[in-house]
This record gives structure tokens, sequence and C-alpha cells, in this order.
């Protein structure tokens, strides 16, 4: 498997155990720790909704959006405003704004978990996003479930940490940089979440770093 560029795997595939396609998924995880996605099951009308609605909140006057920011429940939930996160290492804040949606809290939860918070500007924000959130919630169960194989368990061997988890869904709005010293919208950082899963992006900038110290570009605007 080449160092240079990032494998994509159909979900089909990977869900079928494919021996040969759960091998390379294997070295990819231990070459990069990261690959593509085809046939997730998300719907181009799911995605294109989340992005639709997303733009809408950033959109609003930073006296409403920084009345959904809850430093109380430590970003949790809600909305950060902008250069208020900074990456582990680093002492610049990252070019970036976000909002943090989770599941939809019943008593099964660990009362510790937040609830979502209620945007009451946009009608269907909440209900979008609990879709949105539902579906990558079930494509990665999916993956882990793979994972547990790939590392010699049962398939629900991850199950204890995620069902009724805290797993929270990121909504990201990078705004335009007029500075051109500081042109890093996010510095480099590694996830300390048990795994990530990204959607296409609008624009070009996400990068993973190989193992020889090159940084690979990834597609936006892709369906995987």
């Amino acid at each position: 498997m080449s160092f240079n560029s990032i494998p994509s795997f159909s979900m089909s595939r990977i869900e079928d155990r494919d021996h040969a396609t759960i091998e390379e998924l294997k070295l990819a995880l231990m070459t990069h720790g990261f690959f593509t996605i085809t046939d997730h099951g998300i719907s181009d009308d799911v995605l294109t909704s989340s992005y639709s609605v997303s733009k809408e909140f950033f959109a609003l006057p930073e006296d409403i959006k920084n009345s959904y920011a809850h430093p109380e429940k430590a970003g949790a939930r809600g909305y950060t405003p902008y250069g208020k996160e900074t990456a582990l290492g680093e002492t610049t804040a990252d070019l970036k704004e976000f909002w943090h949606h989770g599941p939809i809290v019943d008593k099964l939860f660990d009362p510790r978990i937040e609830k979502n918070i209620e945007v009451k500007e946009i009608e269907n924000f909440n209900s979008q996003f609990d879709i949105l959130f539902s579906q990558l919630n079930n494509l990665g169960l999916k993956v882990l479930r793979s994972i547990a194989l790939i590392l010699g368990k049962k398939d629900n061997f991850f199950n204890d940490w995620v069902i009724k988890g805290n797993s929270l869904l990121r909504l990201i709005h990078y705004p335009p940089v007029s500075d051109p010293s500081n042109i890093l919208r996010a510095r480099a950082h590694g996830d300390i979440n048990l795994v990530t899963l990204l959607v296409g992006a609008e624009k070009s900038g996400l990068e993973v770093k190989n193992p020889n110290g090159k940084w690979i570009p990834i597609a936006a605007k892709s369906k995987s």
C-alpha cells in the first residue's frame, strides 16, 4: 500500500467480510490510521440539507450565536466561538467556529451526558442534525465492528463504549482568512476520541500525515 495516497473502501465489501478488503483495511489502519469509505449509506439529500442548515446557523449575528455558547459545559454541546480552540501543543488558536450536537438522551444514558441545545431561530436545526447524527453513528458502529474483527475480537467488542455513549457531531465553519501569515484553519493534531468520521467538505484543506512525515491531501467534495 502506498504511503502517498489514502485508500478507499466500499462499505458493502467491508460488511461482506471480503477477506482481501479486510486485509487491505487492516494495512490502511496500520499505515495511516485513516481511510475513505464509499457506499456508506448516507444520502446526498441528508448531507446537502445538513450543510445548508449549518450555513444558516453560522450566518446568524454574533450575539445570537454567542447566546448558545456554554463554557460551563466545557463545549460538550452548543456553540464554540471563533478562535477559542487551540490544538494540543500549539499556542495559536484555530481559525474556526463550531457547534456540538449529540444523541437524543434518554434515561438509559449516563446522567452526566449533556442534552442537545435547541436553536430557536432555525426551525429544523435540531431535527436535521438528529438525522445526520443517527446515520453517522450507525456507520461508526459498522466501522468499529470491522476494526474489532481485525483485532481478533468479537464484532460487538466496542459496543459498551459507544452504544448510549457520549458521541458527538461537530459542525465546523472556517471563515475566510485575510492574514497570509496565519492561514492554517486547524493546526496539526491527533483526535482524542475512539474513531472519527468526516463527511466530504466543500473546500480542500484536510491533510493526513503519513509515516514518512509527508502530508497527503484529501479530496474535497467527494462522495466518500
